[in-house]
């Protein structure tokens, strides 16, 4: 369920934002990031063409649109507690918290970009960055592609 909530979230936003930037999905990448190793907050920059255009916030990720939910999703959401998009917000944070542990470093240095391989944006894909800084150079290194399962267990 966690999986279907999250694919159904980022396939939205990776729509909307093709909207506003008048681009097709392909063309949409949006990377989930954090500099907060204590409690993974998750920060957000949009990209047009792997280019990165400007940091978004949460609330322009996911707009409280409900109808992207079925009922047996907002269900789930509603019983997590407090609000669906605090609930949203610390499942991102353990994902990439989670994600450092797996990988033996910091979660500060974990990186997730989301793409679209159609131009709808209805297949979201997604890829894992670790980067890390030696001599004053911070240098990434491209996990490659991950099945959403695999990262939010």
């Amino acid at each position: 369920m966690k999986e279907s909530i999250t694919l159904k979230l980022l396939s939205h936003a990776l729509r909307k934002f093709s909207r506003e930037l008048e681009v097709d999905a392909k063309q949409t990448q949006i990377i989930i990031f954090t500099e907060d190793d204590s409690y993974g907050t998750g920060r957000y920059k949009l990209l047009k063409n792997y280019k990165p255009v400007r940091e978004i916030s949460f609330s322009e990720v996911w707009d409280g649109d409900l109808s992207i939910f079925s009922f047996g999703e907002r269900a789930i959401l509603s019983l997590a507690g407090s609000s669906i998009d605090k609930t949203i917000e610390q499942f991102i944070a353990n994902m990439l918290i989670d994600l450092g542990k797996k990988h033996s470093v910091n979660t500060s240095q974990v990186e997730i970009m989301i793409w679209s391989r159609d131009v709808q944006g209805e297949t979201p894909t997604f890829n894992l960055y670790l980067s890390k800084e030696e001599n004053n150079k911070k240098t990434k290194s491209d996990k490659g592609q991950v099945k959403l399962n695999e990262i939010l267990k």
